[in-house]
């Protein structure tokens, strides 16, 4: 049987068959009828392109557009090889890039090491540096090593900052301070083993100008467990500013700022009001001046010292020369009223500046050439926050104390006044600036608990105010001491670490 061709099914005779001129006719009839002419063709070609065949979308098949476009938007088309490798490209060099960035500003410029094998460091590499930097950049000690505080220690770290100090024991001798040496966020204590107190931690006034929330993060990256414990006892707060005291004079008007509190450090107290002036004698008896108003606090808003010269109140100026006291700002005094009595300049009692507790109000003044000007007093800082984390035991001796007291409010200015063309004038007390709150103390242990000293954690005393008088050294018109600041929250747990 002859074989035949794979396609048209053609016979093809063995070699041992004779072939007739029937068959080979048989063969190109065959051939002729499989075929397609030209005009078959173009038949072909004009049907296929009166055909519907839709463009493809995201729901449905059919026929595309390529693209080499790398920064397209169109679902309409497709990326041909050559914009994928662009992309590719792009993405490669971006990375090594931010690999760069990442090594340069996050991992070296933290004070962390970057083992690299190539010129670009890879993901698990820039991963080690990352865990080579230190919890903060002031974080001291080996928790594998035993320390002794056997005289007086001071560390040097950033304002605002924090100290991390870890010991497997700590032990501070009697007699021997350790304290931060700047206004910071807090003093960490860690542990592996046990700690021995029997001389003075000392945080007070050393409460930086933070919310207070800044530092939970260095303390979440202490070994083992500490974010649990932190859930569940929460984060301590410092005690409350204490509110400003009023101005003297001028119908009682110049109220002291309220204060603030914070958690972990000590709350910010309010400014005291400055003092007012007032005509007592003559045809003008009984016009006052007013002094400017302390300044307080609102939620969120940080201590931070303005130069403070905007007018609340409006300024008068007619002969002789009168002028309302400024209001303060967070925490500041209010500015004293000022009569210029022949002086030629102005030249208001300033409010004190707040450094944690508020600042004193600026003395009401009417005053002449001679005469000098008494401003208030800035307020002291807020109480700073103490944190011990401690696997084994925590003993206080009798001997040992924990500080994290607030300062004292500033005091208020006194009056100034002179008699002019036989007029009398008299000036009110400067208000006293509130106490600062003291910071919070926060101790988690492991083993056992024993304090036989002291936490201290009070708030400082209110300011206090100024004297008011008349030309005729008459005492009247006192301003309003400033209220203390309260004391900050002690938390002690045992953890099972």
């Amino acid at each position: 049987m002859p074989k035949e061709t794979d396609r048209l099914k053609l016979p093809l005779p063995l070699g041992n068959e004779s072939v007739t001129r029937e068959s080979i006719n048989g063969i190109f009839e065959n051939i002729d009828a499989g075929v397609a002419t030209r005009e078959d063709l173009d038949t072909l070609r004009e049907a296929v392109s009166q055909m519907d065949i839709p463009d493809a979308s995201l729901t449905q098949k059919g026929k595309v557009q390529l693209s080499n476009k790398t920064d397209g938007t169109s679902e309409a088309v497709a990326a041909t090889e050559k914009a994928v490798n662009d992309v590719r490209q792009l993405l490669f060099q971006f990375v090594s890039d931010g690999k760069a960035k990442l090594k340069e500003t996050i991992v070296t410029g933290k004070g962390g090491t970057v083992s690299q094998a190539g010129s670009v460091p890879t993901f698990d590499e820039l991963d080690a540096g990352i865990a080579s930097i230190k919890v903060t950049d002031y974080d001291f000690g080996d928790s594998s090593i035993n320390r002794v505080i056997s005289s007086n220690t001071t560390y040097s770290v950033g304002t605002d900052s924090y100290l991390v100090l870890k010991s497997k024991n700590l032990t501070i001798n009697a007699g021997v301070s350790f304290e931060i040496n700047s206004p910071n966020s807090g003093l960490i204590l860690y542990c592996e083993g046990d700690l021995i107190i029997n001389g003075t931690i000392d945080q007070s006034e050393k409460g930086g100008w933070g919310m207070g929330d800044i530092l939970p993060a260095p303390l979440f990256q202490l070994p083992s467990g500490f974010n649990t414990m932190a859930h569940e006892i929460g984060l301590p707060w410092g005690g409350s500013g204490g509110s400003g005291g009023r101005g003297g004079g001028s119908a009682n008007m110049m109220v002291g700022g309220k204060g603030a509190k914070r958690r972990l450090l000590g709350g910010f107290g309010g400014g005291g009001g400055g003092g007012g002036t007032e005509v007592r004698s003559g045809s003008t008896k009984g016009s006052a001046l007013l002094g400017g108003r302390g300044g307080g606090f609102e939620t969120n808003k940080t201590g931070i010292i303005y130069d403070f010269q905007d007018t609340n109140r409006p300024s008068r100026e007619i002969d002789p020369w009168e002028w309302n006291g400024n209001d303060g700002k967070y925490g500041q005094g209010g500015q004293g009223a000022v009569y210029d009595l022949g002086a030629g300049t102005r030249a208001n009692g300033k409010g004190g500046a707040c450094l944690g507790a508020g600042g004193g109000g600026g003395g009401g003044t009417a005053r002449g050439a001679a005469e000098s000007v008494s401003h208030g007093l800035a307020g002291g800082r807020t109480g700073g926050f103490v944190a011990i984390i401690v696997r084994g035991d925590v003993t206080i001796g009798s001997t040992g104390k924990i500080l994290t007291k607030g300062g004292a409010g500033g005091a208020g200015g006194n009056a100034t006044a002179k008699t002019y063309d036989g007029i009398i004038f008299s000036g009110g007390g400067g208000g006293g600036g509130g106490g600062a709150g003291g910071g919070a103390v926060m101790i988690l242990h492991g083993g056992t608990y024993t304090n036989n000293g002291t936490i201290d954690t009070s708030g400082g005393l209110g300011g206090a105010s100024g004297v008011g008088r008349d030309s005729n050294n008459t005492l009247m018109d006192q301003g309003v001491s400033g209220l203390s600041g309260s004391a900050g929250d002690i938390r002690v747990k045992q953890i099972n670490f």
